[in-house]
């Protein structure tokens, strides 16, 4: 049988004063069905899922220094991320019941 291996995809990052994609670096953990948002001018990519499980960890890349950091872990595996009040939100389903919803400001 065939085990699907997760590499890194590659990442790019969109300038709309120039109009173009240029490559980033890799991100530090492979990752599948991921929250991303801009906050404080980072990108943050949070949760998601490797190839055995979902995941609490948490990358900033800081574009001046074009590099990505591992930040404090989330508390639990989420993947729905947002930006509210100079906060960011990140929100997930629990199988328990489906309008039960779980939240953690990072």
């Amino acid at each position: 049988p065939c085990v699907p291996i997760l590499l890194p995809p590659p990442v790019e990052r969109y300038n709309p004063l120039e109009d173009r994609w240029t490559p980033c670096p890799p991100l530090k953990t492979c990752r599948e069905n991921l929250g991303c948002v801009t906050f404080q001018g980072n990108i943050y990519v949070v949760g998601g899922r490797d190839d055995l499980t979902e995941l609490c960890s948490v990358e900033r890349f800081d574009p001046l220094a074009n590099e990505w950091s591992v930040v404090t872990p989330m508390k639990s595996r989420r993947s729905k991320v947002s930006v509210l009040w100079e906060l960011i939100t990140v929100t997930s389903k629990l199988l328990s019941t489906p309008s039960q919803l779980v939240g953690e400001t990072l």
